[in-house]
């Protein structure tokens, strides 16, 4: 539930964003959704101060629903900027984007780790919640000022109804669920093997390293004319093969294995 509330939030606001960006401007959701995010980040640190069960468990959900209003606005707000600064390049713009993501989630278990070890609990929030609110202030000095334009002609029914949109949502929905599993299940599945935090990190780091090296590559083939459809195919049937492998499931006949783990 503390995991997933975040993204919930951010699903059910996301349209409104959108619809608000001629009038709130990308600038200001970035930065502010940014801002957010950190302060809520640096808060969530200091949750272990509350009482633990229902106490912790509420304020929990609390702030993450409300980092889930911040993330909600930069995440909606991201893809205009990159549609307005690289006009004809959207694709690797969008790549680059994710190959970030991707540093991200080779940098904050590896980082994030190690900062438990020397500060407990609180340390890794606080850190990250000040590059977050340094971030938002770079974007309020830096980044330029963008007008979005939103097409609100056909409405959200009619593009959910186009069995296009549908299969691009379908498959964006089974991405964020692979990677929300594999947040909150991964960590639980490798507590056998008795691991320390920083090794525990490094495993995580497995995902987004590729994810980050690889995603540059896909979408300049996009650019260049690819078919993405197929592309989706094979990401999806890599996707599907790499979550029998890692538990594995019961029909196959051999125990779960680090390297295993680790490869998929």
């Amino acid at each position: 539930m503390v995991f997933s509330v975040y993204e919930l939030v951010g699903f059910i606001f996301a349209p409104i964003y959108g619809r608000l960006l001629p009038v709130l401007k990308p600038k200001f959701l970035t930065y502010s959704g940014l801002f957010v995010c950190g302060s809520c980040s640096i808060l969530f640190g200091f949750l272990d101060k509350a009482k633990s069960g229902s106490t912790f468990l509420i304020l929990a959900i609390a702030v993450r629903i409300i980092e889930g209003l911040g993330g909600g606005a930069y995440y909606t707000a991201s893809p205009a900027i990159c549609v307005s600064e690289f006009s004809g390049k959207t694709t690797t713009a969008f790549s680059t984007m994710e190959m970030m993501f991707g540093v991200g989630m080779v940098i904050g278990p590896t980082v994030g780790g190690g900062l438990y070890q020397v500060g407990g609990y609180i340390l890794p929030f606080l850190v990250l919640g000040l590059l977050l609110l340094f971030s938002s202030l770079m974007i309020f000095f830096i980044l330029p000022d963008i007008e979005a334009e939103v097409n609100t002609s056909g409405g959200y029914k009619r593009l959910l109804l186009d069995p296009k949109m549908v299969t691009c949502v379908m498959v964006l929905i089974s991405g964020f669920i692979f990677f929300g599993y594999n947040d909150a299940t991964l960590e639980p599945h490798l507590r056998k093997f008795d691991l320390k935090p920083a090794v525990l990190g490094m495993i995580f780091v497995a995902v987004g390293g590729v994810y980050a090296c690889t995603t540059p590559f896909w979408g300049y083939l996009c650019d260049k004319g690819s078919n993405p459809r197929l592309m989706c195919l094979v990401g999806c049937v890599t996707c599907f093969i790499s979550l029998l492998l890692v538990g594995p499931v019961p029909f196959f006949n051999f125990e779960a294995d680090l390297w295993l783990i680790i490869l998929r």
